[in-house]
């Protein structure tokens, strides 16, 4: 299976049902689990997100050579995999990318294209997942709570 289709067939599978993964990760109970990989994991979708979106629309529209731009994707993309894989436990994230970082060498722009497109479909998906297990009205009440008496010095 091409890699494109791999990608492709993951976010299908994540689209309506929570990622395996994430409900391995939601029930830990280590130092910092579950907020930590959820909340870190969260960001980190999301700026990857944006970032391959960024270095798309400039290849897309022949600001930044394809040929130019595969050497720095491999290098945020390795990045990428191993936050995914090793700091957020989201392994499967992370081995569709290095599926990704293997293909983009020799792959031509529109299949370059297809593979960038395919993967932010992919992280923006599971970024939804994250930040739906994010109480962030909690947690912004808990930081105030904790830090109203330190504010209020002088």
């Amino acid at each position: 299976m091409k890699t494109v289709d791999k990608i492709k067939t993951a976010r299908e599978k994540i689209w309506l049902e929570i990622p395996s993964e994430l409900k391995k990760i939601l029930r830990r109970r280590d130092l910092n689990h579950p907020v930590g990989n959820v909340l870190f994991a969260e960001s980190c979708t999301r700026d990857y997100a944006e970032l391959i979106w960024v270095f798309r629309e400039e290849i897309v529209n022949n600001k930044f050579d394809d040929r130019a731009a595969r050497k720095p994707l491999q290098i945020i993309l390795q990045n990428l995999s191993l936050n995914l894989g090793g700091f957020y436990m989201l392994k499967e994230g992370a081995s569709l990318v290095d599926d990704v970082i293997k293909d983009i060498q020799d792959c031509n722009k529109d299949e370059m294209i297809d593979l960038l497109d395919e993967l932010r479909l992919y992280l923006s998906r599971m970024e939804l997942w994250l930040d739906m297990y994010i109480p962030w009205y909690e947690t912004n009440e808990i930081i105030r709570a904790n830090t109203v008496a330190f504010l209020n010095e002088k």
